[in-house]
C-alpha cells in the first residue's frame, strides 16, 4: 500500500496465466530499483538518497515485461519481430501498429509498434494512473521510446505498450527482455492503492476486452452510457 489514506482502493491484475502472476507479476516498492542501486552508507549525496527517485519508486506499480520481444532493422523497415514459441501468422496477437495517419504522420523518421500486454486491469472507482517508461531501469535510451498516457481502469481494462522505434537504414536488431521492469503506473490522486492478481478463463478474459460500439471516440460514449448521461 502507499499514500497513507484510510480508504483502500483495489486494483486487480488478470491473467489467464497463473504462472505469468506467479513469476512476473506487477509490483510496487523499492524492489523494483535498477540492479546498479546501492544504499550508501556516507553522507555525500548520492542518487539512493534522491527524494524524486524514492518517491517514484514508493508510488509506481512497475509492470515488468512478459515475454522476449525481438525487432529486426533494415532499409528503414521493420523486417522481422520474433516472439518466442509464436508462429509469424500469429504475431498480431502480441504486437500490432498503428498507420502513420492515426498520429498525423508526426514521426516520421519512427516505426510505431504496440506491445499487447497480457494484463487486463480492474477497478471499481475512476482512479487515473500516468503510465511512463521505467527509464531507470534501462541499460540504454537509443533502441526505442515509450511515450506516457493516462489511463483508468473502471470503464476500460486494457494496458498496451505504445512504443516508436526509430528507422534504420542499415541491419539493426533490437532486443526486449522478459523480467525487465519496463512501464510504470503512478496513480494521480492521494489514495491507497492495494494491488491483487487474479487468474482469469478464457470467457472472463474476453468480457474484459474492449467493446467497440463506435467508429470514433469509443472509450468516451462507453463511458458515459454507463454513467447514465
Amino acid at each position: 500500500m502507499f499514500w497513507n489514506k484510510k480508504e483502500k482502493h483495489k486494483i486487480t491484475f488478470n491473467n489467464r496465466r497463473q504462472k505469468l502472476i506467479d513469476l512476473l507479476p506487477p509490483t510496487f516498492g523499492m524492489k523494483n530499483t535498477p540492479a546498479w542501486w546501492t544504499i550508501k552508507s556516507n553522507t555525500k549525496p548520492h542518487i539512493t538518497s534522491c527524494p524524486g527517485i524514492v518517491e517514484l519508486y514508493k508510488r509506481a506499480i512497475t509492470i515488468p515485461l512478459w515475454i522476449d520481444y525481438e525487432f529486426e532493422l533494415c532499409d528503414n523497415n521493420i523486417t522481422n519481430i520474433n516472439v518466442p514459441g509464436v508462429h509469424p501468422n500469429n504475431i498480431y496477437e502480441y504486437v500490432v501498429g498503428h498507420h502513420p495517419d492515426q498520429y498525423n504522420n508526426a514521426y516520421n523518421d519512427y516505426h510505431h509498434v504496440k506491445l499487447i500486454n497480457p494484463w487486463l486491469i480492474e477497478m471499481s472507482t475512476v482512479v487515473p494512473f500516468l503510465l511512463i517508461d521505467a527509464t531507470w531501469n534501462r541499460d540504454s535510451f537509443d533502441d526505442y521510446t515509450i511515450p506516457s498516457g493516462i489511463l483508468e481502469f473502471k470503464y476500460q481494462h486494457s494496458c498496451h505498450i505504445n512504443i516508436f522505434i526509430k528507422k534504420n537504414k542499415e541491419y539493426k536488431k533490437i532486443k526486449m527482455s522478459a523480467g525487465s521492469k519496463f512501464v510504470q503506473l503512478i496513480p494521480l490522486e492521494d489514495k491507497n492503492i492495494e494491488i491483487e492478481y487474479k487468474k482469469i478463463d478464457q470467457e472472463q478474459f474476453f468480457d474484459l476486452m474492449p467493446l467497440v460500439i463506435t467508429d470514433q471516440h469509443n472509450y468516451n460514449k462507453i463511458r458515459k452510457i454507463a454513467e447514465g448521461n
